[in-house]
């Protein structure tokens, strides 16, 4: 007897952030309860959030989940999308010091990282890292399945082949070539022109075969597939929107 195999949702560094901002406004006795009444939470939250761009974040992070919910799919995401979350909530919490103590317009200009790390404690660091790798816990509480992404060696040699294919940042490069390690279903971001460019790879012929080649020829096995990129858009109401067919 065959076991259906679920469909994997490779999450990009955004997209897990809003995730993270959605799970931290879920009380910790409801995520036992059920994924109803964490959704719940969770709208009561947005409800409730006089700014404007924290309360489309939420509804980002929502979305997000609903979708990874309804598709009962497994997820992934990246190492890199945990160090990106790490440091940038580090140098996000530095800024927030740095604001309380007004330092004036030049300072800003040089805000690098010694200014960053004179501001910042060995727990204040701690604390980041900690918070964010407990995001994929906190996504098994809700019966999420979390996988294991496949970083190492063969993704990084994917990835430089992908980057003479099609031009995407390091970290973006980074990032699909795991989601293409993983035969992940869907490609969940909210960066659009890493959407704009995984769905053309999928539209255009000759990047497909090309992109589709070097995942054969590469040592993350065989059965390539290209994942459909995912987001959601929208001011008030968001909608999803596929690349790719």
């Amino acid at each position: 007897m065959s076991i259906e195999r679920r469909k994997v949702v490779f999450i990009d560094t955004n997209a897990l952030h809003f995730i993270g901002l959605c799970l931290q406004k879920i009380p910790s006795p409801s995520r036992h309860d059920s994924r109803e009444q964490a959704i719940k939470a969770v709208k009561k939250a947005i409800d409730g959030e006089s700014d404007a761009e924290l309360k489309q974040s939420y509804k980002k992070g929502l979305k997000s989940l609903e979708f990874i919910i309804n598709e009962e799919a497994e997820v992934l995401y990246s190492s890199v999308s945990i160090l990106e979350l790490v440091v940038g909530r580090g140098k996000g919490l530095a800024i927030e010091k740095a604001a309380k103590e007004r330092i004036p317009d030049r300072m800003w200009s040089k805000f690098g990282e010694d200014e960053v790390n004179s501001r910042l404690e060995t727990a204040d660091l701690k604390d980041c890292a900690i918070r964010t790798n407990n995001i994929g816990l906190e996504l098994e509480k809700l019966d999420i399945v979390v996988g294991h992404d496949r970083d190492g060696q063969d993704v990084f040699r994917l990835a430089t082949g992908i980057s003479s294919v099609v031009y995407l940042g390091v970290a973006d490069c980074l990032i699909y070539a795991g989601a293409l390690a993983a035969r992940s279903d869907y490609f969940l971001t909210f960066d659009r022109p890493l959407w704009k460019s995984i769905a053309r790879i999928r539209k255009d012929e000759l990047l497909k075969t090309s992109v589709l080649g070097l995942i054969n020829e590469s040592n993350v096995g065989a059965g390539a597939k290209l994942p459909e990129s995912i987001s959601f858009k929208g001011n008030q109401e968001l909608k999803i929107k596929r690349g790719g067919t």
